[in-house]
């Protein structure tokens, strides 16, 4: 679920007084179910209680006083009637971030001096909601007060807190946590990355494509106030997007979006020859037949090609109207429909992907989408995985074996987080690696093409299957959830 409430309330996604509703009563509910005290801790407190050294029996509801008399605190139990003195007051609490109130000159200093701004929730017929933490692109850079980018300062923590739900304290290891990607992110903008060779912390590299592509990848923003038809307005911002980074292919957009055409003609052809018994027929994904598989193809281009015209013309919409529930609906109540239907409604959908990504400029890919509130290029890296992916998926004579070296290498550099601990992949073929084991550990040794690490990672089938620790007949690792 923290998955779907980030979705929802970050950069504005609630209006302000619910915003001001979900800060104020229900983020501290669901930190007090789900982010309480440890075991540890609260065994610890339990001995000390036994113990007599901490005395909890003025019970819950205690209310604080001053006894001028005794010179001490009272603090009175209204449910128990007990009554206990104290010395010393310590206020346990961790306040909520205000830039604006931080006792320390730091804040207040850099809001005088323009150089951030407080975020705000603009209010629809109501006041603004101003949480107090700053205002921030998705890589965490400030808004001046001048609506520029201090792109040469990268905020972290609690002064993130209000345009984005982060909650680090929730954090878990070894998942595809949004605070990861959001870490990925920050150490993106902080500490940019260096062209290196291929073999050289590619597992970084991979998981770091991740963060960026789930909250921008490399540099734009994705903020601004909503209009009337519950679009966003946003700036154009400059990005430090390499396209032809090694997590991305190594290939620059062009070559790409070449490679892309050509799927889009392999889809065209394969649909062609699925008949109505063949569109019914079963897909190794669990639960879906090819009829799945072409409707959400044809509603993830549509999507994609929406996200590109409201880019070009400076506005963000989601993906799907209504999100994910609405994308798993429709596919679950049309995936039966007719093939020729199901035919028409991919080549329309391929079109309006084509047509949207030729119409745009230069500068285009670096537009802020809402697609994970990323750059455009954040689609066409999706819709590259997906596009080749789910050909393969029909089973009408594309295989994974035919994946270009370009895809091959960023499909394993994305889904790096699959890897359980203690794994090195090596592609014997080019000598790419992939690492999650700790320093000084002996590694299990993962070895095979490209392309067929490529497919075991992604789940696809494929002749040659990767061999670990040199033994044919070894078990391959289990992978963790797709991201």
């Amino acid at each position: 679920m923290r998955g779907v409430v980030i979705e929802a309330v970050d950069f504005g996604g609630l209006l302000a007084s619910s915003h001001r509703t979900f800060l104020g009563v229900c983020t501290p509910h669901h930190n007090r179910l789900c982010q309480g005290a440890s075991v540890e801790a609260m065994e610890k407190v339990t001995a000390l209680i036994r113990s007599g050294r901490v005395d909890v029996s003025a019970g819950p509801g205690a209310r604080l006083a001053c006894d001028e008399e005794r010179g001490l605190f009272r603090v009175d139990g209204p449910v128990t009637g007990a009554a206990r003195y104290a010395d010393v007051l310590v206020d346990a609490r961790v306040h909520g971030f205000d830039a604006e109130r931080d006792v320390m000159p730091l804040y207040p200093n850099l809001l005088r001096r323009g150089i951030v701004r407080k975020w705000a929730n603009p209010g629809l017929n109501e006041p603004d909601f101003i949480p107090g933490g700053l205002d921030l692109t998705p890589q965490f850079h400030p808004v001046r007060a001048d609506d520029r980018v201090e792109s040469p300062i990268t905020f972290l923590g609690p002064p993130s807190e209000g345009v984005m739900y982060h909650q680090i304290g929730a954090l878990r290891p070894n998942k595809d946590h949004h605070v990861i990607r959001d870490i990925l992110c920050w150490i993106h903008a902080f500490m940019p990355r260096e062209n290196s060779s291929p073999a050289r912390g590619a597992a970084a590299r991979g998981a770091a494509a991740r963060g960026a592509a789930a909250r921008g990848v490399n540099g734009a923003a994705a903020r601004g106030r909503s209009d009337d038809e519950g679009t966003r307005k946003e700036p154009l911002m400059s990005t430090t997007i390499d396209y032809t980074a090694y997590e991305y292919g190594g290939i620059d957009v062009p070559e790409r979006l070449k490679e892309i055409r050509a799927a889009h003609e392999r889809l065209r052809a394969a649909v062609a020859e699925i008949t109505e018994e063949g569109a019914r027929e079963a897909v190794h994904l669990p639960g879906w037949t090819r009829g799945h598989v072409l409707i959400h193809l044809a509603d993830l281009s549509r999507a994609f090609a929406r996200q590109a015209r409201y880019a070009a013309q400076g506005r963000t919409i989601e993906v799907f109207d209504g999100g994910r529930p609405t994308r798993n609906r429709r596919i679950e109540e049309l995936h039966d429909r007719p093939i020729e239907w199901l035919r028409e409604q991919l080549d329309e959908g391929l079109t309006a992907l084509e047509e949207s990504w030729d119409a745009l400029g230069p500068d285009g890919w670096e537009r802020p989408c809402a697609y994970r509130n990323s750059p455009l290029f954040a689609t066409q890296l999706a819709w590259w995985r997906e596009s080749e992916l789910h050909t393969v998926d029909l089973a009408v004579g594309r295989s994974s074996k035919e994946w270009s070296t370009a895809l091959s290498s960023h499909v394993v550099s994305f889904l790096t987080v699959r890897l359980p601990e203690g794994l090195v992949l090596t592609a014997k073929d080019t000598g790419e690696e992939w690492s999650t084991a700790a320093e000084g550990v002996a590694p299990v040794a993962v070895r095979g093409s490209l392309v067929s690490l490529a497919a075991w990672i992604c789940g696809r089938p494929h002749p040659a299957v990767p061999v670990v620790d040199g033994d044919p007949a070894a078990a391959l690792p289990e992978l963790n959830a797709w991201p």
